[in-house]
């Protein structure tokens, strides 16, 4: 007999459309290629301690009353806890992967078998997969610790931390590490099962403000003065707006074109939470995506 599956483990989400990044889809629209192109399903946590058989049980009854694909959890915070409520793929799970004296490492092993344990009940049950790769742009603590100068910072020049700290999108040592990190997603995740995936979600609800010194030296590029000499300058300020309301945007689009040049038949797509939008005006301008 099939495990129960815990009412925690399914989170209802009939998603009607995805907004896609097409620039990782440069030949064909990102929509989806059959059934019409519509896509309606579930979200559903791979957790490390739910068998095989529960996943194609949960999978099957999501199939039977109508999905025709599942979007698996994110890792929210970015962590490698296997017990976690939020429990995914990240990079902190990667690196600990990798790592064999790495203390976590198998924590990470465990995760990422739940991953695979997903994705072969997908396939077994006929559905397809948003595979989500990453939280915001959080990498976990250990590469926080190491990296605190390429942490996302306030207009105060204090490190932000809006449940957990996020890496600073214009950080040349968090591109080099994300690049690394989708390469890998790419060859052991999408080379597999591309039959499977449908998209790979690059990010999950990546949102706020960076006033970090990558972020300053980008600002400057574009507008020949730093964030320190806006003053009460309206015309500045202006422009500070303008940039910091695209800080995301550049990130997903950088995002992206990294996936458009590892592997372009890959559709990637990226979730926006709209709290911070209602909340505290950090929302990305998401129409310019």
């Amino acid at each position: 007999m099939s495990e129960p599956v815990r009412p925690h483990r399914l989170i209802l989400a009939a998603i009607l459309a995805l907004a896609t990044l097409g620039a990782a889809t440069p030949a064909r629209p990102a929509a989806a290629r059959d059934d019409q192109g519509a896509y309606a399903g579930w979200v559903i946590d791979a957790y490390p301690d739910m068998s095989s058989d529960a996943m194609v049980a949960a999978l099957a009854r999501m199939r039977d009353a109508g999905a025709n694909f599942v979007w698996i959890g994110h890792n929210n915070p970015v962590d490698v806890d296997p017990n976690a409520k939020e429990v995914a793929l990240s990079y902190a799970v990667y690196s600990a992967f990798l790592n064999a004296s790495d203390p976590r490492n198998s924590a990470a092993q465990s995760i990422i078998a739940a991953q695979v344990r997903m994705l072969d009940a997908a396939r077994s049950v006929g559905l397809k997969v948003v595979l989500p790769i990453s939280y915001r742009t959080q990498m976990g603590s250990a590469w926080n610790d190491t990296h605190q100068a390429s942490l996302r910072r306030g207009p105060d020049g204090a490190i932000l931390d809006f449940d957990g700290p996020d890496a600073a999108p214009y950080a040349g040592d968090f591109r080099e590490a994300m690049q690394g990190y989708y390469q890998w997603i790419d060859q052991q995740f999408v080379a597999p099962y591309r039959d499977v995936i449908l998209m790979v979600m690059v990010s999950n609800e990546p949102t706020g403000v960076d006033y970090s010194t990558s972020a300053d030296s980008v600002f400057f590029q574009q507008f020949g003065y730093h964030f320190s000499d806006v003053g009460a300058d309206q015309g500045r300020f202006t422009q500070l707006g303008y940039f910091q309301s695209h800080v995301m945007v550049d990130f997903a689009m950088w995002a992206a074109q990294q996936w458009l040049a590892l592997d372009p038949a890959v559709t990637v797509t990226l979730a926006f939470d709209g709290e911070p939008a209602r909340q505290n005006e950090q929302a990305p301008a998401v129409e310019d995506i």
